[in-house]
């Protein structure tokens, strides 16, 4: 079990934030002692949705689950030709695309329910802004991204993103969004080959990614690209009380 203090959650939340997994071997009373050490006020842990002992544990000392996230792999193969719609092209996207790359997250996400929304001690204004301040930050390079890919429209405004990070031979894919004014023009998947051909680019044998198990819509398109499951977590949100005595 790993429980490491998050400054970033902190600073967004103004809670002393922990994060980890509870591997199957770790106890709940463990997260609770590293807490305590830590001095953290609420610990986000991930549970594999295999550990469900584990997870009951944490549900009996008054965790909350916030989510369950689901894990799709692919293997990499050459990379292949991506066609995206009339008036669309697609570029890499940098520093200078920070801002409307940030605008254009606002908006995407602005209806979404993650795991911080499903906490109601959480601001739910800050909870929106972790994925433009997320989007915003990867176009700034590593180590939040290693790289952003755009689509544009004819005009120039960027009307889609992804961004890619790589560790080794895995790549995964990080956030994505596309403007709700511009669904339905095959942008996503545009989006999801065009990061499978960077993958093999960049010489990876797969590519990770992930979402909300109720997401069904986006695990349609990674299937039709040879995404399989892999693996799943719970989250859970475990507001730490005083210590025993």
């Amino acid at each position: 079990m790993s429980l490491e203090l998050s400054p970033l959650e902190h600073a967004r939340f103004g809670f002393v934030t922990a994060r980890g997994e509870l591997a199957p071997e770790a106890s709940i009373d463990a997260v609770l002692q590293r807490a305590h050490e830590l001095g953290a006020e609420v610990v986000m842990l991930r549970v594999p949705t295999s550990n469900l002992r584990g997870a009951q544990q944490a549900l009996a000392e008054g965790a909350i689950l916030a989510d369950t996230l689901v894990y799709y792999e692919a293997a990499v193969g050459d990379p292949a030709p991506v066609t995206l719609a009339a008036g669309l092209h697609h570029r890499m996207l940098g520093p200078q695309d920070a801002q409307e790359v940030e605008t254009l997250a606002r908006a995407a996400f602005r209806d979404y329910v993650g795991h911080y929304h499903a906490d109601d001690r959480l601001s739910r204004e800050a909870a929106d802004e972790t994925y433009a301040s997320w989007a915003s930050r990867s176009c700034e390079g590593p180590p939040v991204a290693d790289a952003v890919i755009g689509v544009e429209d004819n005009d120039g405004s960027i009307v889609g993103f992804i961004t890619l990070r790589r560790a080794g031979e895995l790549a995964s894919i990080e956030l994505n969004a596309v403007s709700p004014d511009h669904q339905r023009r095959g942008i996503y998947a545009g989006l999801v080959g065009l990061s499978m051909n960077w993958a093999s680019q960049q010489g990876c044998r797969k590519v990770s990614v992930s979402t909300q198990l109720n997401n069904v819509s986006v695990q349609k398109v990674w299937c039709r690209f040879g995404f399989e499951p892999a693996r799943s977590y719970y989250t859970l949100h475990l507001w730490i009380p005083a210590p025993r005595s």
